[in-house]
């Protein structure tokens, strides 16, 4: 016992080495058939035991289960894990943080990103903001952002107010603006951006809860309730890009949802609903700056004070397939006021886009303003004005240096300064194949208003026989052709010279309302002669309308306030001019 003939044993303190035994992997390396080759060089290695190996392309130690090798060792780059989920990232491995970026970093797909937020530096480097964003509707988190980067803000309701001095882009990798809301907690602007020649960006958010900035002018004062830009100078560029963002639920004494100060603002697919000024600008508020909005909503925004929706002071605006609509103002103009500022909606005729729809508790100074001390423009492109229901109480626009008021309905197409709307066009009726010399006289023509034009000005041809005359000029307006039931909607005096071939009212600026009879009446307390023809008028009522008839005084004593009653006929046409715009 002990010994035998064979001698070809390589370790006789091993029974498992012998020429018999079969060759397999072990992590010594072990010569089990005594072929003088060991493992993987040994070409009769029982392939069976081959152990599992995974690329490890990124060097994170964890192995990619799509490129597998079999061995007895590990080949270079590989390792035994296969749980890597990208090969190509050395962040992304199970036990990583998870970051908000869209991508599964933990390789976990039960683990998900909501309540996550990563901010990624210029340079690429990436750090966990979560904690900096996390706050309450009581003490909302203050995050402050010097540094050029990204911040990425995943799915939940965060209290925050984020405090912007560098070029910053914030957005939703999940794209549905509804599942990630930044709430400031009525505690100041919920985004504020302070500084020249910044390049801000935000996307597929939602900003609520905001109470405005006191950066511009102080406490008391606040601009823009859910987003600030502040320049710091009138002539700023600093911009800021909002895409597929709501501002809602947020109030400032200007601009209830968006303010700005020396910036250039671009808004596309952005709500702004819900939000309150306490002084002005319901919605925004936009001082030497610029706004251009495209297909966005302006609704149902409100000023305690004036201007339901926007003001524009001293800068520029588009609206571009944008619908502004709904809006309120508790004093006076219900969506926009345009101080030296110039404003462009554009819309097509296929689609609702234009500002109707506006209120206000004194409509005298209509939906949209322009000032009267500066130079302010509006140019509409197949503007929606609103018509029927959907129409703005009072004017569509107010000129309030030439006191000029202006309606218009769906697709119009037409340019304002602060004098004018539109072309001005004078017409002619009646003529002078008959005249009549008479002191105390009132004469008039009444045409039914078939659109929405605005009468500048008319004049009446008389000759004036005296010194000392007075002529009264009356707009009034009734529900139809009638002697009875007038109201007088405007009145002014001229005091011609004696030998005036002609008198005319001066600037009047009513806006006619389509469907409604008026009639343009003068009335003079001297001896005059007035001229006229027989028959009906080929005029076409001024241009405005359809001619209905005359009114004739022969006893004129004066007409004021409502139920006047006129004396219309059909049979005569007495000679006036007037001019018109639209």
């Amino acid at each position: 016992a002990g010994v035998v003939t064979d001698r070809a044993d390589c370790d006789d303190s091993d029974a498992a080495v012998n020429p018999g035994a079969a060759e397999v992997c072990d992590p010594d390396d072990v010569d089990e058939d005594c072929s003088g080759l060991a493992d993987d060089a040994d070409p009769g290695l029982d392939t069976s035991s081959w152990l599992s190996w995974y690329a490890d392309g990124d060097g994170d130690g964890y192995g990619d289960p799509g490129d597998r090798t079999r061995a007895c060792a590990a080949p270079s780059g590989a390792v035994a894990d296969s749980t890597d989920c990208d090969d190509a990232d050395a962040t992304i491995h199970p036990g990583q943080a998870e970051r908000c970026d869209g991508i599964d970093t933990d390789c976990d797909r039960s683990t998900g990103e909501a309540g996550v937020a990563t901010f990624t530096s210029a340079s690429g480097s990436t750090s966990s903001y979560t904690s900096r964003m996390t706050g309450t509707a009581a003490s909302p988190a203050a995050a402050t952002f010097s540094t050029d980067g990204s911040l990425s803000v995943c799915d939940g309701t965060w209290y925050a107010t984020l405090a912007v001095s560098a070029d910053l882009a914030v957005l939703n990798p999940g794209g549905d603006e509804t599942a990630v809301v930044l709430d400031g907690g009525d505690s100041g602007a919920v985004v504020e951006i302070d500084g020249d020649g910044l390049t801000v960006a935000l996307s597929d958010l939602t900003l609520q809860g905001g109470a405005g900035s006191e950066l511009l002018y102080g406490p008391g004062y606040e601009v823009g309730g859910a987003l600030f830009c502040d320049a710091g100078t009138s002539s700023g560029s600093t911009t800021v890009d909002l895409d597929n963002v709501v501002l809602t639920d947020s109030v400032a004494f200007y601009g209830g949802a968006l303010g700005a100060y020396g910036c250039a603002v671009t808004t596309e697919d952005v709500q702004i609903t819900d939000n309150v000024a306490d002084s002005a600008g319901g919605a925004a508020y936009i001082a030497w700056g610029s706004w251009d909005d495209t297909d966005g909503l302006v609704q149902d925004n409100a000023s305690l004070d004036r201007i339901g929706a926007v003001w524009l002071y001293s800068s520029s605006g588009t609206l571009d397939g944008s619908l502004w609509s709904d809006n309120e103002a508790s004093d006076e103009i219900g969506a926009v006021a345009l101080t030296a500022s110039d404003l462009a909606c554009a819309g097509t005729s296929s689609a609702t886009a234009g500002i109707l729809g506006a209120t206000a508790g004194d409509t005298t100074d209509g939906a949209i303003y322009l000032s009267a001390s500066t130079s302010s423009t509006f140019d509409a492109d197949r503007c929606d004005l609103g018509a029927g229901a959907d129409d703005s109480a009072g004017p569509d626009l107010h000129l309030a240096r030439s006191d000029f008021d202006y309606e218009y309905g769906d697709d119009a197409t037409f340019t304002c300064d602060r004098d004018r709307c539109g072309t001005s066009t004078t017409y002619s009726v009646g003529g002078d194949t008959y005249s009549n010399s008479a002191d105390g006289y009132a004469r008039g023509m009444v045409l039914e208003a078939t659109d929405t034009h605005t009468l500048d000005d008319f004049t009446v041809m008389i000759d004036v026989l005296e010194r000392g005359c007075a002529v009264d000029f009356y707009v009034l307006s009734n529900s139809s052709f009638r002697d009875a039931g007038w109201t007088v909607e405007w009145s002014d005096t001229a005091s011609p010279v004696l030998g005036a071939t002609s008198v005319s009212s001066g600037d009047i600026g009513l806006a006619f309302e389509d469907g409604t009879t008026y009639a343009l009446v003068a009335g003079w307390d001297c001896e005059a002669t007035y001229h006229y023809v027989s028959g009906s008028s080929t005029g076409s009522g001024l241009g405005t309308g359809t001619w209905k008839g005359y009114h004739a005084d022969y006893a004129y004593t004066g007409y004021s306030g409502a139920s006047v009653s006129l004396d219309v006929g059909t049979s005569l046409v007495y000679q006036f001019e007037a001019t018109t715009s639209h």
